[in-house]
């Protein structure tokens, strides 16, 4: 029995190739902390599965989060979303990327971002406090996912034929 809301490896982007061919198509959606790449489906594809399902890639650098247990908590915030929408989305081949850093708003600057006495600052900033709200995250990223819904009325499988036939 299948899980209608798995997320088996057939919806993961693994290859480099794939990935860069995604990013090759240079089709974008974009959000305040996020890009979301998507390449549309090939019809020479011979992987029926692939073809008529939406498959995730993800792209979470240490430029944006240094710690990987920052890394590792948007990564499962953002394969639970893509789990939970997939059933809605189009059948693309989706690289989400994290294009800033989530910032500490409205928060003073912490004593890493201070200069300090006696110490030598050698042109490197502190990076700033970074604030990662899961909630939040969860919302961007669900309104980043929802532009690439299927429109109404398709079917998840086009190969199925029509109720009149």
């Amino acid at each position: 029995m299948k899980k209608p809301f798995g997320f088996p490896r057939a919806r993961r982007l693994l290859k480099s190739e794939d990935f860069t061919a995604v990013f090759d198509f240079r089709r974008v959606t974009r959000s305040q902390h996020f890009v979301l790449h998507y390449l549309e489906p090939a019809a020479d594809r011979n992987d029926s599965v692939t073809s008529v399902q939406p498959r995730l890639g993800l792209v979470i650098g240490k430029r944006y989060l240094r710690h990987a247990v920052w890394r590792n908590l948007v990564k499962r915030i953002a394969r639970e979303t893509f789990r939970t929408m997939q059933a809605e989305l189009r059948p693309r081949d989706y690289v989400l990327r994290m294009s800033a850093v989530p910032r500490a708003s409205g928060q003073p600057p912490s004593a890493a971002t201070t200069p300090q006495p006696g110490k030598k600052n050698r042109g490197k900033a502190a990076p700033a406090p970074v604030h990662l709200d899961r909630q939040a995250l969860g919302a961007e990223l669900r309104t980043l996912f929802a532009r690439n819904r299927r429109k109404p009325g398709k079917s998840i499988d086009s190969a199925a034929p029509c109720a009149s036939c």
